[in-house]
């Protein structure tokens, strides 16, 4: 019965140990009230460079969701503050979809001409 009961433990605490390694890897554990599980975290110094930052992430599909100080340790580095960004969900970027991009490749381009 004791064997039994050993076994049993074992297998709860390696399952919880490996659920909880798991989740800290993908990012689904929330590391800051204020910023969920599967949020990313984009850092600043400056006020321009937060205005940067937000209009970089803007572009790659995320979006701010809360502003927070950043913790001491990065402090000594000069970095203020941090964002919680989160991806765009698919409604967000299909939106986008509609707006008019900048064309990639000019008219007079080598990819436009005839070929002879």
């Amino acid at each position: 019965m004791r064997f039994f009961f050993l076994i049993l433990i074992s297998i709860f605490l390696i399952s919880t140990a490996a659920v909880i390694t798991v989740n800290s890897i993908t990012g689904n554990i929330p590391v800051t009230p204020n910023c969920l599980g599967g949020h990313t975290y984009a850092f600043y110094r400056t006020l321009e460079e937060k205005h940067r930052a937000e209009a970089m992430w803007e572009k790659a599909g995320y979006i701010p969701v809360s502003y927070e100080v950043a913790p001491e340790s990065f402090h000594s580095d000069g970095r203020i503050g941090f964002m919680c960004i989160r991806p765009k969900n698919m409604q967000e970027l299909g939106q986008e979809q509609f707006l008019p991009h900048p064309r990639v490749v000019t008219e007079g381009s080598s990819f436009n001409s005839p070929r002879p």
